[in-house]
């Protein structure tokens, strides 16, 4: 099985073909002719797995020290990509680094924190 594929399988909605690039280091026009082969056999769509039930199955035929250094490699991804710190934060905790992920989590809180203040404010001077 395709590297690719299961990162894919791992990243699950933060896949995309920069993820898998840069996580390999590969130019993403070398990972492009495996993204369409899978598209073509219909287990991808677009960027993502066709259906959840296959992506499930990719997630469970790993080892299982496999999933934790997949997350390890997207958490740093994303960190290098200045991803969503929830995002960033859950991969942290899959592989296993929880106290690396605390400081994603409370940014994340803050950012929610932060949306649901400006919501609340925008309510409060358009009512």
């Amino acid at each position: 099985m395709s590297g690719d594929i299961l990162v894919a399988a791992v990243a699950r909605s933060d896949f995309d073909l920069g993820l898998a690039a840069a996580a390999f280091g590969r130019p993403a026009l070398a990972i492009s002719p495996l993204l369409a082969e899978l598209a073509a056999a219909q287990v991808f769509d677009g960027q993502a797995f066709a259906h959840d039930l296959v992506a499930d199955a990719v997630r469970q035929s790993l080892p299982p020290a496999l999933p934790v250094a997949l997350h390890a490699l997207v958490a740093e991804q994303l960190q290098a990509r200045r991803g969503a710190p929830a995002r960033i934060a859950h991969h942290l905790e899959a592989a296993a680094q929880a106290q690396a992920a605390a400081p994603w989590h409370l940014e994340a809180a803050r950012q929610a924190r932060s949306r649901w203040h400006s919501a609340r404010l925008q309510r409060v001077w358009t009512w």
